[in-house]
Order: structure tokens, then C-alpha cells, then sequence
């Protein structure tokens, strides 16, 4: 897909500077997100958040072996300002009518 990330450079604090597939680049701050605990209480730490990879299988920002990862289409809109379209259009049907 298009926000497939093909490379990621840690910049500051909870910062990353990612590139995509579809060339388009920029920075996601993932402070909030680590701050809001439970599964990303381990990146609390930020030489554990600094050891990120990237998922050579899913082009996606993982942590601590695959155990935590980011969405790629939160990153990217957070990173290009850009709303991902949906794939499928919603229809409204009424059935039975």
C-alpha cells in the first residue's frame, strides 16, 4: 500500500521522521499514544521506544520483536497531514424496502 513505510529515523523525545512508498515523507510524534499506557507502557522508556524496526513483512513501525506496533495508517496521516480514503465506499441500503 501506498503508506507502506520504507524507512524511519528516530529525531527527538517520542519523534520519528518516516518515508512511504508512495514517496511522501514527514515526522509522527508518538508521545500521546505511548502515554495513554497499556500496551505501550514499555516504550515509556526511551531507549527501548529509540529501538523501533521496521516490519520487513508489513512496512510497519514495531517495537520489542513485532510484540508492539503502530498502525501504518495512523502514522502516515500523522506524519503527512493526509486522511487515507477509505478503500470501500459506505452505502446506504435499506433493505426490505
Amino acid at each position: 500500500m501506498y503508506w507502506d513505510i520504507i524507512s524511519a529515523e528516530y529525531e527527538a523525545d517520542y519523534r520519528i521522521r518516516v518515508s512511504f512508498r508512495n514517496g511522501k515523507s514527514g515526522v509522527v510524534d508518538l508521545k500521546l499514544l505511548v502515554e495513554k499506557g497499556g500496551v505501550f507502557d514499555a516504550l515509556r522508556d526511551m531507549d527501548a521506544f529509540k529501538a523501533f524496526s521496521i516490519d520487513p513483512e508489513w512496512h510497519i513501525l514495531s517495537w520489542l520483536d513485532g510484540r508492539i506496533d503502530v498502525a501504518p495508517e495512523t502514522v502516515y496521516e500523522q506524519a503527512t497531514g493526509e486522511k487515507i480514503l477509505p478503500l470501500v465506499a459506505e452505502t446506504h441500503t435499506s433493505y426490505g424496502e
